[in-house]
Protein backbone atom coordinates (compact mmCIF):
# COMPACT_ATOMS: atom_id res chain seq x y z
CA UNK A 1 0.00 0.00 0.00
CA UNK A 2 1.25 3.51 -0.81
CA UNK A 3 0.02 5.16 2.38
CA UNK A 4 0.32 3.87 5.93
CA UNK A 5 -2.94 3.07 7.58
CA UNK A 6 -4.70 0.77 9.97
CA UNK A 7 -6.34 -2.41 8.76
CA UNK A 8 -10.10 -2.19 9.17
CA UNK A 9 -11.48 -5.30 10.81
CA UNK A 10 -15.08 -6.40 10.34
CA UNK A 11 -17.52 -6.04 13.22
CA UNK A 12 -18.07 -9.79 13.29
CA UNK A 13 -16.69 -12.85 11.55
CA UNK A 14 -18.76 -15.93 10.87
CA UNK A 15 -18.84 -18.68 8.23
CA UNK A 16 -21.12 -16.37 6.24
CA UNK A 17 -18.46 -13.65 5.77
CA UNK A 18 -16.45 -13.51 2.56
CA UNK A 19 -13.35 -14.27 4.67
CA UNK A 20 -14.76 -17.73 5.26
CA UNK A 21 -16.17 -18.78 1.91
CA UNK A 22 -14.64 -16.56 -0.74
CA UNK A 23 -16.53 -17.12 -3.97
CA UNK A 24 -18.34 -20.13 -2.48
CA UNK A 25 -20.47 -17.71 -0.44
CA UNK A 26 -22.12 -16.41 -3.55
CA UNK A 27 -22.15 -19.57 -5.63
CA UNK A 28 -23.58 -21.77 -2.87
CA UNK A 29 -26.33 -19.23 -2.11
CA UNK A 30 -25.70 -19.39 1.63
CA UNK A 31 -28.55 -17.72 3.43
CA UNK A 32 -29.04 -18.72 7.07
CA UNK A 33 -32.40 -20.23 7.95
CA UNK A 34 -33.77 -22.87 10.33
CA UNK A 35 -31.93 -26.14 9.82
CA UNK A 36 -31.66 -29.62 11.28
CA UNK A 37 -28.21 -30.68 12.52
CA UNK A 38 -26.99 -33.70 10.49
CA UNK A 39 -26.36 -36.08 13.42
CA UNK A 40 -26.00 -35.98 17.18
CA UNK A 41 -22.52 -35.09 18.49
CA UNK A 42 -21.28 -34.31 14.96
CA UNK A 43 -18.81 -31.40 14.61
CA UNK A 44 -18.31 -29.29 11.52
CA UNK A 45 -15.12 -27.27 10.97
CA UNK A 46 -15.47 -24.30 8.61
CA UNK A 47 -12.30 -22.55 7.36
CA UNK A 48 -12.01 -18.84 8.07
CA UNK A 49 -9.24 -16.46 7.06
CA UNK A 50 -8.43 -13.57 9.39
CA UNK A 51 -6.76 -10.78 7.40
CA UNK A 52 -5.49 -8.68 10.33
CA UNK A 53 -5.15 -9.19 14.08
CA UNK A 54 -8.71 -9.56 15.38
CA UNK A 55 -9.74 -8.92 19.01
CA UNK A 56 -12.23 -11.59 20.11
CA UNK A 57 -14.37 -9.89 22.75
CA UNK A 58 -17.40 -12.18 22.37
CA UNK A 59 -18.60 -15.18 20.43
CA UNK A 60 -22.15 -15.68 19.23
CA UNK A 61 -24.44 -18.52 18.20
CA UNK A 62 -28.00 -18.35 16.89
CA UNK A 63 -30.51 -21.08 17.67
CA UNK A 64 -33.27 -21.99 15.24
CA UNK A 65 -37.02 -21.86 15.78
CA UNK A 66 -36.99 -25.39 17.22
CA UNK A 67 -34.15 -24.68 19.65
CA UNK A 68 -34.80 -25.51 23.30
CA UNK A 69 -32.73 -25.59 26.46
CA UNK A 70 -32.69 -29.40 26.18
CA UNK A 71 -30.44 -29.06 23.10
CA UNK A 72 -26.75 -28.52 23.80
CA UNK A 73 -24.13 -27.01 21.54
CA UNK A 74 -20.51 -25.87 21.50
CA UNK A 75 -18.58 -23.39 19.37
CA UNK A 76 -14.79 -23.25 19.11
CA UNK A 77 -11.80 -21.95 17.18
CA UNK A 78 -9.08 -24.31 15.91
CA UNK A 79 -5.74 -24.04 14.17
CA UNK A 80 -5.36 -25.73 10.75
CA UNK A 81 -3.46 -28.51 12.55
CA UNK A 82 -6.48 -29.25 14.76
CA UNK A 83 -5.41 -27.64 18.05
CA UNK A 84 -8.27 -25.95 19.88
CA UNK A 85 -7.55 -22.30 20.65
CA UNK A 86 -10.76 -21.67 22.57
CA UNK A 87 -14.30 -23.02 22.90
CA UNK A 88 -17.52 -22.13 24.68
CA UNK A 89 -17.76 -25.63 26.15
CA UNK A 90 -20.83 -27.80 26.55
CA UNK A 91 -23.90 -25.69 27.18
CA UNK A 92 -27.64 -25.52 26.70
CA UNK A 93 -29.17 -23.44 23.94
CA UNK A 94 -30.93 -20.34 25.16
CA UNK A 95 -34.27 -21.28 23.58
CA UNK A 96 -35.94 -20.84 20.22
CA UNK A 97 -34.68 -18.20 17.79
CA UNK A 98 -32.30 -16.54 20.23
CA UNK A 99 -28.82 -15.09 20.05
CA UNK A 100 -26.41 -16.43 22.61
CA UNK A 101 -23.26 -14.52 23.47
CA UNK A 102 -20.27 -15.71 25.48
CA UNK A 103 -17.42 -13.50 26.60
CA UNK A 104 -14.06 -15.28 26.67
CA UNK A 105 -12.13 -14.77 29.85
CA UNK A 106 -9.65 -13.42 29.16
CA UNK A 107 -10.50 -11.98 25.77
CA UNK A 108 -7.86 -12.68 23.13
CA UNK A 109 -6.56 -11.68 19.72
CA UNK A 110 -6.52 -13.96 16.70
CA UNK A 111 -3.47 -13.18 14.60
CA UNK A 112 -3.88 -12.88 10.85
CA UNK A 113 -4.06 -16.34 9.34
CA UNK A 114 -6.29 -19.33 8.69
CA UNK A 115 -8.47 -20.96 11.34
CA UNK A 116 -11.40 -23.32 11.62
CA UNK A 117 -14.62 -22.26 13.32
CA UNK A 118 -16.12 -25.41 14.80
CA UNK A 119 -19.70 -26.10 15.80
CA UNK A 120 -21.05 -29.21 17.49
CA UNK A 121 -24.55 -30.13 18.66
CA UNK A 122 -25.85 -33.09 20.67
CA UNK A 123 -29.23 -33.21 18.91
CA UNK A 124 -30.88 -33.54 15.52
CA UNK A 125 -34.09 -31.82 16.61
CA UNK A 126 -35.87 -30.13 13.71
CA UNK A 127 -34.93 -26.46 13.23
CA UNK A 128 -32.62 -26.40 16.23
CA UNK A 129 -29.86 -24.60 14.36
CA UNK A 130 -29.91 -21.32 12.46
CA UNK A 131 -27.65 -21.99 9.50
CA UNK A 132 -27.48 -23.22 5.93
CA UNK A 133 -27.21 -26.68 4.38
CA UNK A 134 -24.83 -26.88 1.44
CA UNK A 135 -23.76 -29.65 -0.88
CA UNK A 136 -20.91 -31.95 0.05
CA UNK A 137 -18.87 -31.00 -3.08
CA UNK A 138 -19.16 -27.25 -2.33
CA UNK A 139 -18.24 -27.84 1.31
CA UNK A 140 -15.23 -29.97 0.38
CA UNK A 141 -14.03 -27.35 -2.11
CA UNK A 142 -14.14 -24.71 0.62
CA UNK A 143 -11.99 -26.89 2.90
CA UNK A 144 -14.62 -27.88 5.45
CA UNK A 145 -13.85 -30.86 7.69
CA UNK A 146 -15.87 -32.96 10.12
CA UNK A 147 -15.63 -35.18 13.18
CA UNK A 148 -18.32 -37.81 13.63
CA UNK A 149 -18.29 -37.71 17.43
CA UNK A 150 -17.12 -34.43 18.94
CA UNK A 151 -19.50 -33.05 21.55
CA UNK A 152 -18.29 -31.20 23.43
CA UNK A 153 -15.51 -30.06 21.14
CA UNK A 154 -12.21 -31.84 21.91
CA UNK A 155 -8.91 -30.11 22.71
CA UNK A 156 -7.44 -31.71 19.60
CA UNK A 157 -9.47 -32.32 16.45
CA UNK A 158 -9.01 -35.31 14.17
CA UNK A 159 -10.27 -33.98 10.87
CA UNK A 160 -12.09 -36.23 8.42
CA UNK A 161 -13.45 -35.63 4.93
CA UNK A 162 -17.13 -34.74 4.82
CA UNK A 163 -19.37 -37.76 4.52
CA UNK A 164 -22.80 -36.12 4.82
CA UNK A 165 -24.47 -32.87 3.83
CA UNK A 166 -23.19 -30.26 6.29
CA UNK A 167 -25.19 -27.52 7.98
CA UNK A 168 -23.12 -24.41 8.52
CA UNK A 169 -24.19 -22.92 11.87
CA UNK A 170 -24.57 -19.17 12.21
CA UNK A 171 -21.93 -18.73 14.88
CA UNK A 172 -18.80 -16.62 15.04
CA UNK A 173 -16.78 -13.96 16.80
CA UNK A 174 -17.23 -10.24 17.30
CA UNK A 175 -14.87 -7.48 18.41
CA UNK A 176 -17.62 -5.67 20.31
CA UNK A 177 -18.16 -6.04 24.04
CA UNK A 178 -21.91 -5.45 23.70
CA UNK A 179 -24.53 -5.28 20.98
CA UNK A 180 -24.19 -7.08 17.69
Amino acid sequence: MDFPGAQITPLHISPFNMTAWGTNATTAALYPTNATWPSANYALFTPVTITAPYPVNRVFMMSGSGGTTSIHHDFGIYTPQGARIWSVGAGAQGGASTWQYTTPSPTFILDAGRYFFAYSCDSTTSSAIFGAAISVPAARLSGMQQMASAYPLPSSATFAALAQTPVVAFAGVTRTASGY
